[in-house]
């Protein structure tokens, strides 16, 4: 008979838990809603995807000078930084991480696409520039 040590049990008892599907984040205050903007600050318009806390935005043909907006809710699977790859005219590609979400609420991030960069420009709590 195989006995398991505490360590075991107590792993056993945890991956379940952890494998759960993902699940919004949820404390007293209810669960945590965030908003991504995406601004085209380039000179060709933006087709690309933002990829944060298990969601997937994709934008198409974002014209100069323009932005759309996702709002969503913070999950607890997937990562917490912001994925941006972006595809601007000529087929030139942007594949940057500009930073990523802590524990809040209002969370708001404003990703601006340049031509030759992604960054964060503009930041609320919850939402923290990544340093480089």
């Amino acid at each position: 008979m195989t006995r398991l040590s505490l360590f075991d049990l107590f792993a056993l008892l945890l991956i379940p838990i952890a494998t759960l599907s993902c699940e919004p984040i949820r404390d007293e205050f209810g669960i945590h809603q965030a908003r991504v903007e995406i601004v085209n600050a380039a000179n060709a318009s933006v087709s690309g995807e933002v990829m944060v806390s298990g969601h997937d935005f994709k934008f198409d043909q974002l014209a100069i000078g323009k932005g759309t907006t996702f709002h969503y809710q913070v999950r607890s699977c997937g990562n917490k930084h912001y994925h941006v790859m972006a595809f601007l005219g000529g087929g030139r590609k942007l594949d940057k991480t500009v930073g990523y979400i802590e524990a809040g609420h209002g969370l708001k991030a404003r990703i601006t696409i340049r031509s030759n960069d992604v960054e964060i420009e503009e930041f609320e709590p919850g939402a923290v520039p990544q340093s480089q």
